[in-house]
């Protein structure tokens, strides 16, 4: 069953990506703010709850799935 169709998704994401790239560089913030801080691997996996292996698991599988 296919709620929303591929190209439909893509479609938006793009959008989406796009208005907030247009939003960061028209403020000109070049730093995050707490909110925003990127997490390193290893407080990620910890914030999930699963070990530093699963989450690289992960990621080469989402690498593949793209």
């Amino acid at each position: 069953m296919q709620i929303i169709n591929q190209e439909a998704l893509s479609q938006c994401i793009r959008q989406a990506v796009r208005a907030e790239l247009q939003e960061h560089f028209k403020t000109g913030s070049g730093q995050l703010s707490d909110s925003e801080k990127l997490l390193s691997k290893q407080e990620l996996a910890t914030e999930l709850g699963v070990s530093l292996v699963t989450l690289t698991g992960w990621s080469v599988l989402w690498t593949f799935a793209a």
